[in-house]
């Protein structure tokens, strides 16, 4: 009897003697991690203005027919686009910054407060650190059917025109659920080798002597930003002397922009597809979190700062 009670009050103690040292942990653990959650809440109020930014910018190059392809426009209106979703993370960061102070989020001279030298630093910044981060600017934009789409990371060879092979699918899934579709980003579901250059530019139908036209000069050039391989597109002479021809390319892709696609090159129209991608984005997207951080302040410090420019005046 005695020794069933001795085993009982053993195990409570070392139960109580779990709980307290949790205890202890969880509030070492708060003191240490409480200074470090306003950096958090801002940084994290700052991306996600920032990757929604991006996401309203890709909308807006949709409606202008600017796709990841275009040439020169599209890095151009990447940027920009960059620059103006970092300067809007900044200001949401500062707002939440006097949120957190106690005061009103945007001080009573509204959008006159802003100062400008302030957002072209935010854009700035963000625009060095979405490059220096390994993002590509043409990538912001919705992607074309007819080319390399903005997930276009990596590829294997291609056997010509020919379907791939057992271990070249195998590849091909591999690349699929690491990198998602080259096209819209997505990485469940069926997936295939999609043939960049598509067949019908590589190789033409007939025995008529087929030039490569301007359209298909520029996704030559797209097609080698993204493999870094040099080749001049076939021509089908009839004989096929001096035929030169791309080194084709294996992307992974989605069913969906599969069936989009047959559409598109067969009537060699643009077909634009906006890409969205769950789950952790990619390093670059996280460009925004500086423009936030750089507006982190004291929370006593603001508010006193606040008191000498807007007053007393604080929210409930």
């Amino acid at each position: 009897m005695n020794s069933d009670t001795d085993r009982l009050w053993s195990w409570e103690e070392a139960r109580d003697s779990c709980l307290q040292r949790l205890q202890e942990a969880w509030g070492y653990g708060s003191r240490v991690a409480k200074p470090g959650i306003p950096y958090v809440i801002q940084g994290a109020a700052a991306g996600i203005t920032f990757v929604g930014g991006l996401a309203g910018i890709q909308g807006v190059a949709y409606a202008c027919r600017i796709s990841c392809a275009s040439p020169h426009i599209g890095p151009l209106f990447g940027m920009v686009g960059v620059g103006l979703a970092s300067a809007a993370g900044g200001q949401v960061s500062k707002a939440v910054g006097r949120w957190q102070a106690g005061l009103e989020p945007w001080p009573r001279e509204g959008l006159a407060a802003i100062r400008g030298e302030e957002v072209l630093l935010d854009a700035a910044l963000g625009i060095l650190a979405y490059k220096a981060l390994g993002g590509m600017f043409k990538n912001v934009n919705p992607s074309d059917l007819r080319y390399p789409g903005s997930f276009a990371r990596s590829s294997i060879a291609a056997n010509g025109a020919q379907y791939s092979t057992v271990k070249q699918r195998k590849d091909i899934v591999s690349l699929f659920r690491r990198y998602g579709c080259h096209h819209c980003g997505r990485r469940t579901g069926e997936c295939i080798g999609d043939h960049m250059p598509p067949n019908k530019f590589v190789w033409p139908e007939g025995t008529r002597s087929k030039v490569v036209t301007a359209s298909q000069n520029v996704f030559v050039k797209a097609l080698r930003q993204v493999t870094r391989r040099k080749g001049p597109a076939r021509t089908n002479s009839g004989t096929l002397k001096a035929a030169e021809r791309v080194a084709q390319r294996l992307f992974p892709q989605c069913t969906k922009c599969s069936e989009k696609q047959s559409v598109a090159v067969k009537l060699g129209r643009q077909v634009l597809v906006v890409h969205k991608r769950l789950g952790l984005p990619e390093s670059c997207y996280y460009a925004g979190v500086f423009a936030g951080l750089r507006h982190y302040v004291d929370p006593t410090i603001e508010r006193r700062r606040a008191h000498k420019t807007d007053g007393p005046t604080r929210h409930h």
